[in-house]
C-alpha cells in the first residue's frame, strides 16, 4: 500500500507502548531548538505486531541545577554536535531530577530491493509527540538516528495529512527520499525537495474524500485522487 492520505486517519500513540524490552540503543542529545537535554532509546517490543519502538525522554533538572543545559548549549555552539554537547554536559556530574516521556514511535522491519541487493529498513507505523514539543524537531532527530543506526527509514502505507506534510516538506529536505514500488520491488525516482511537478510523472501520494481546505495542506502536484497501493517513501543512506 502507498502513502494514501486520509484526513481522519490517526497513528498517534496516545498511550505508552506496551511490551517494551530492554533497550538495544541509548543516546543523550542536546536540542538547540529549545535548549533542553533528552534521552533517546530504541527498544524491541515483545508480543506485538511491531518489532520495535523509539522512545524519547526530556531530562528535568531541579531549580538551581540547570547548568548542564546551559553548558550543553555552549559546547554545541562550538561543535555543532548534539551528541557530544549532551555527553560533555552529563560529565559535569550534576544529576537530573527526573525525566518525562515526550515522544514515541513504533516500527516494523520491511525489506526493500535495491540495485545493491535486498536491505532491511524500519517502517514507521505509528508516532506520538507531546503537543508541547511538536515544534522542536524531535521527529527529525529520531528519523536521522534510525537511519544512522539501521540504514533506512520507510514511510507507512497510509498517512495522515500531518504525516504527508512531514515527508513532503520535512523528510525530503533531511536527505534523499526515493519512491519505492512494492509491487515491482524497485526504486522509481527521487522525491524533489521543492517544486510542484512530480518527477517523471510518478506521483507518490493518493488522496480521497478531502475537503478543499485539506487539499491545500497537500504538496501541490504530488498527489492525485484515487488509491495508490504500491508505493512507499524511503529515506536511506544506502546507495541504490
Amino acid at each position: 500500500m502507498a502513502p494514501a492520505v486520509i484526513p481522519d486517519y490517526s497513528k498517534a500513540l496516545d498511550q505508552p507502548v506496551q511490551g517494551l524490552l530492554a533497550n538495544i540503543f541509548e543516546q543523550y542529545f542536546y536540542n538547540d531548538m529549545d535548549g533542553n537535554l533528552y534521552r533517546l532509546e530504541i527498544c524491541p517490543i515483545k508480543g506485538s505486531t511491531y518489532s520495535g519502538a523509539v522512545i524519547v525522554y526530556k531530562l528535568n533538572y531541579a531549580k538551581g541545577d540547570e547548568y548542564p543545559e546551559y553548558y550543553a548549549g555552549k559546547v554545541f555552539s562550538e561543535s555543532q554536535c548534539k551528541i557530544s554537547a549532551a555527553d560533555e554536559a552529563l560529565k559535569l556530574g550534576i544529576p537530573y531530577e527526573s525525566e518525562i516521556q515526550i515522544a514515541r514511535y513504533v516500527f516494523k522491519d520491511m525489506d526493500i530491493e535495491m540495485d545493491s541487493g535486498r536491505i532491511s529498513g524500519k517502517q514507521i507505523r505509528g508516532a506520538f509527540v507531546d503537543p508541547d514539543y511538536e515544534g522542536v524537531h524531535i521527529t527529525k532527530h529520531v528519523y536521522l538516528t534510525l537511519m544512522e543506526q539501521h540504514g533506512t527509514v520507510i514511510s507507512d502505507f497510509t498517512q495522515s495529512i500531518a504525516g504527508h506534510k512531514l515527508w513532503a516538506f520535512g523528510v525530503c529536505k533531511w536527505g534523499v527520499v526515493k519512491l519505492y514500488d512494492d509491487n515491482q520491488k524497485q526504486m522509481l525516482v527521487e522525491l524533489l525537495p521543492r517544486g510542484d511537478t512530480p518527477v517523471n510523472g510518478v506521483i507518490p501520494w493518493s488522496a480521497s474524500t478531502l475537503t478543499a481546505q485539506e487539499q491545500e495542506a497537500l504538496r501541490k502536484g504530488h498527489w492525485e485522487l484515487g488509491n495508490l497501493r504500491h508505493i512507499v517513501l524511503v529515506l536511506s543512506n544506502h546507495h541504490s
